[in-house]
Order: structure tokens, then sequence, then C-alpha cells
């Protein structure tokens, strides 16, 4: 057979270690000079079992490929979305409390807060960032006197709760 792509894959073929059964068979058949009719039928149909196989494991590798691209996606998606988080940490001066407390205020917020409280919760904060990007990030902000009541989960302002005490 004068095939190039069948010359070079028998070269290939050849530097297996371990070749399939129907590799070994497709090898035997090629180097055969002496073949008949229906070696020449089994050889052409072995050649298009090996041109099926290395498609299909193309195939393979690309849908490998895809997952693998998707997987690094959702995992730059995780990692940018953390990443926020821990700057809104950063930016309120948050990052020396402890996460159990943490948690416990955002279920506190969410349990609690009326809409407008939380309409009001975002304006606030969606100012703190724009002050935040406008001034060069990553600066932090100074405590206020602004806590959130565990109570009504609303803000107040209340000087007491810093452990100030007025003169």
């Amino acid at each position: 057979m004068n095939d190039p792509w069948l010359n070079e894959r028998i070269g290939a073929l050849r530097a297996l270690k371990t070749p399939t059964e129907h590799q070994r068979a497709l090898l035997v058949l090629f180097d055969d000079p002496a073949r008949g009719i229906d070696e020449e039928r089994k050889l052409a149909a072995l050649v298009k079992a090996e041109k099926a196989a290395l498609r299909a494991q193309k195939a393979r590798a690309n849908a490998t490929r895809a997952l693998k691209e998707d997987r690094l996606l959702q995992r730059r998606a995780r990692d940018q979305l953390a990443i926020v988080h821990s700057a809104l940490i950063d930016c309120a001066v948050l990052e020396n409390r402890d996460p159990g407390e943490l948690l416990g205020a955002l279920l506190c917020f969410i349990e609690q807060g009326a809409p407008c409280d939380r309409q009001s919760w975002k304006q606030a904060g969606d100012a703190l960032i724009a002050r935040q990007i406008a001034s060069g990030f990553p600066a932090a902000r100074k405590r206020s006197g602004v806590r959130i009541s565990t109570r009504t989960g609303r803000p107040r302002t209340d000087s007491k709760a810093h452990g100030h005490h007025d003169p």
C-alpha cells in the first residue's frame, strides 16, 4: 500500500510498547508482501478501524479538555468571589473578627432585616465601596459608632456600644 497516512501510522505503531491486538494484526498484514485478496480486505478493515480509533481518541481528548476548561472557569469564578468577599471584609475592618461572629451577624441580617433596612445598608455599602475605589482601594475605613442592633437588626449610633462614655 502506498498510503502516506498508513506509512506514518505504521511507524507510530512500531514504536508502541504494547500495541493492541488489532494493531499487531495490522502490523503483521502490512509487513506481508504477498497478501491475497482476503488479506487485503482484512488490512483495509483494520486500517479503517485504526483511523476510527484515532478519531475516537482525539474526540475523548477534546471532551476532556473542554471539561477541564469548564472546571477551570468555575474555579476562577469561585476564587474571584472569595477575593471579593475577603476585600469586603478588609474594607469593613472586620478581619480581626471571629468567623463564627461574622456568620452569626450575617444570619441575623438575613432573618431580621426589613426590605427598607436592606436598601439603606446597600446604599451605605455602595457608598463606601465607591469611596474606596475613588481613594485607590485598599484603604480601610475607620470604625464609626454605627452598630447593628441584634434586637431590631437596624443600624444605631451609640457611643456606649464601643465602650466610650460621655464626660
